[in-house]
């Protein structure tokens, strides 16, 4: 699929390991982003926050990866079916132009000089925070999915 001026879409076999994905919810209102791993994973931060929870799909997929939308999570792995919860796959990019940037939706790319980290790296952030470090209290603003991903990607915020 093509670029367009509001998201990046991608099909699933253009998939890489370390990319920065997102899927949008409640009709583009926001998007959900995480790291590809690779092996058709995700690895992503959720909200804990019962009442808002970050995934629509009903029941878990605990035949095929074991995650379970409806527990309390922090920085999570799942397949890339419970991922997208039935919506569009997309590649967030790195480096854009000021230009780019400007004509792209929020979230769909960063104007951060340089590409991002080597797969190695962004794949390593990722596993330390899933398996012993978590990502802390989320916050809408401060400390969200997006924080996560970007700093999988860059080791900054």
């Amino acid at each position: 699929m093509g670029k367009s001026s509001f998201s990046n879409k991608i099909k699933k076999n253009e998939l890489r390991s370390g990319d920065h994905i997102y899927s949008y919810r409640s009709a583009h209102s926001f998007s959900h982003p995480g790291i590809y791993v690779g092996h058709r994973r995700v690895i992503h931060y959720t909200r804990t926050d019962e009442d808002q929870p970050s995934f629509d799909i009903e029941g878990s997929c605990r035949r095929r990866c074991g995650f379970d939308p409806n527990r309390d999570h922090d920085v999570v792995l799942s397949c890339i079916d419970c991922f997208l919860s039935g919506h569009s796959l997309c590649r967030s990019e790195y480096g854009a132009s000021e230009t780019w940037f400007t004509l792209k939706r929020s979230g769909t790319c960063t104007t951060r000089p340089g590409p991002s980290d080597p797969p190695e790296k962004v794949l390593k952030r990722a596993y330390s925070l899933l398996n012993k470090n978590g990502f802390g209290d989320y916050d809408l603003f401060e400390n969200n999915c997006e924080n996560f991903a970007t700093f999988c990607k860059m080791g900054r915020g």
